[in-house]
């Protein structure tokens, strides 16, 4: 069976994984997903308990869900859900989409605070380091600024209307 490709460029995904236990060498928790080497948009992962000698399992299964149709569709996240990536110890990666005059971007960054005035985001450049951090007012979400469950679209983003 053959990589998925990707739905937002058309390249063919890559397959990967991380152990992310592996306390006994017999057993160990995989997590599998299918990465696009041209756009690095990413597929639903899955995580599996196996046993050595069935790494293609994970292999089969995140290639099913990477082809799967029924994933829920991408969407722009509420306010509230920003907040609570925010919150979380772990750094979580998101698409921030940025109005300016005429015309929209996207940026992949980390939220990594919520004051009551100020979400903070740190903005990742192409060598994957931290480069700044990023301010943007929460009275602004949905207007302004914005963020998305996965990398939207050229489609998606026209289709999403901003707040007025």
């Amino acid at each position: 069976m053959s990589d998925p490709k990707c739905p937002y460029c058309g390249n063919e995904m890559r397959f990967h994984r991380e152990t992310i236990f592996g306390a006994n060498p017999i057993e160990k928790v995989v997590r599998g997903w299918f990465r696009c080497h041209e756009c690095l948009a990413c597929s639903p992962s899955v995580t599996e308990g196996i046993h050595i000698g069935e790494e293609m399992m994970i292999v089969e299964k995140a290639r099913e869900k990477a082809q799967d149709s029924d994933e829920p569709k991408n969407r722009v996240l509420t306010f509230d859900e920003v907040a609570t990536f925010a919150d979380l110890p772990e750094m979580t990666l998101m698409w921030v989409e940025v109005k300016f005059t005429k015309e929209s971007d996207i940026f992949q960054e980390i939220p990594i605070g919520f004051n009551g005035e100020l979400m903070q985001f740190l903005e990742v450049n192409s060598a994957s380091l931290y480069t700044h951090k990023q301010n943007y007012p929460p009275e602004d979400y949905g207007s302004r600024w914005r963020c998305w469950l996965e990398k939207p679209t050229a489609k998606e983003m026209e289709a999403a209307l901003w707040e007025e």
